[in-house]
């Protein structure tokens, strides 16, 4: 199972500089809206819409952290929008500003979130907090544990 680490940065374009510096360039970047519904604290229920398609994922609280349980592709975006709205409500909606970049044991992005902040996100077999502090030279990070809906 993959896992994530998220950490608020204060300087992403420092940060994009020391992850090209260390050998990871940047492969992609992808601007996505996401629109969440209302869903108890451990569930995550929200519509990913980007160039690749929109896309319902639901997602549960396992061991302290998210767990994507179902990611399924929308074929009537209009009408998934209206029946989740009328059932569960709307939430928030935001935009995700991400750049991916390239590495050998795990997927890095940086992620502006429009009024919530920027972002940096590992995702591997076991991302550890020792490539933030030590290979990117952030000090004291904060991580962050919380779903983007609830910053």
């Amino acid at each position: 199972m993959q896992k994530e680490l998220k950490i608020r940065v204060n300087d992403p374009h420092k940060i994009e500089a020391k992850l090209k510096s260390l050998g990871c360039p940047l492969s992609k970047e992808r601007t996505s809206t996401y629109t969440y519904f209302n869903q108890p604290d451990d569930r995550i229920l929200k519509i990913s819409e980007n160039e690749r398609g929109s896309f319902l994922i639901v997602m549960e609280k396992v061991h302290g952290k998210f767990v994507i349980k179902s990611k399924d592709v929308i074929q009537d975006l209009e009408q998934t929008l209206a029946n989740l709205d009328e059932k569960f409500g709307l939430k928030r909606i935001i935009i995700n500003r991400r750049k991916f970049f390239k590495h050998p044991q795990m997927k890095i992005s940086l992620n502006n979130i429009k009024v919530v902040g920027n972002f940096l996100i590992l995702k591997g077999k076991n991302p550890k907090i020792e490539f933030v502090t030590k290979e990117l030279g952030i000090k004291n990070p904060e991580i962050v544990t919380s779903s983007f809906d609830n910053l």
